[in-house]
């Protein structure tokens, strides 16, 4: 069994069903697809799965099966559930096949979280592996097409979107931040009028305009 996982259905189907079927009809596969079920079956009887896991609720879903291989698309965009979703349920599927486990995406803005550690800690013991868009084959127009964007949009060579989004490159951003840190946020002291205070931060995370 190997399982593709997007943050959603949705997102997984929209991402790869219609490149297996291409796959399938350029290279005379055979694969047997199952549209509500979004699995692919193939002659030697091995199956590929996309789902979503965007949630506790989903994670709890991919228990169970001996997975040979994982792909985690858009790692950079899960929640602080991305490490127990690997060391508590996919780890342990994997282990009976030697499975191999893949986090593929983009840096994040704040250069944090799992998928980050994973690119940056030896610890970890991934194997990391990176490119930019100019070393995509199937882009060939790409470094014309940066050179517009840049010179459009101003950017120098070392602007954070510029080096995140198409160099592949963690560089954090500050004003990707919920509040954007500034001089503004520091003092060396407080007013002294001798009432009590009280620190109140409220935050709207919002969900279908998170």
């Amino acid at each position: 069994v190997v399982a593709y996982i997007a943050l959603t259905r949705t997102n997984a189907k929209r991402l790869m069903w219609g490149a297996l079927k291409k796959a399938n009809r350029d290279y005379h596969i055979g694969m047997r697809f199952n549209n509500s079920e979004l699995t692919a079956t193939l002659p030697n009887h091995s199956e590929i799965w996309l789902t979503g896991a965007n949630d506790e609720a989903d994670i709890d879903k991919l228990r169970g099966p001996n997975y040979r291989l994982v792909c985690i698309d858009e790692a950079q965009s899960y929640g602080g559930f991305l490490e127990e979703f690997i060391e508590e349920v996919l780890e342990p599927a994997l282990i009976d096949n030697r499975g191999t486990l893949c986090l593929t995406g983009t840096p994040n803005a704040a250069c944090a979280g799992y998928f980050h550690d994973a690119s940056n800690i030896e610890r970890l013991n991934y194997s990391i592996h990176h490119w930019t868009i100019l070393e995509n084959p199937y882009i060939p127009h790409a470094k014309d097409y940066l050179s517009k964007k840049k010179k459009q949009k101003q950017w120098p060579d070392n602007h954070p979107v510029y080096m995140r989004e198409w160099c592949g490159q963690w560089v954090k951003s500050l004003d990707a931040l919920v509040y954007k840190f500034s001089e503004n946020n520091i003092y060396d002291s407080l007013p002294v009028d001798g009432g009590e205070r009280h620190y109140i931060l409220g935050i709207d995370l919002g969900y279908e305009d998170a």
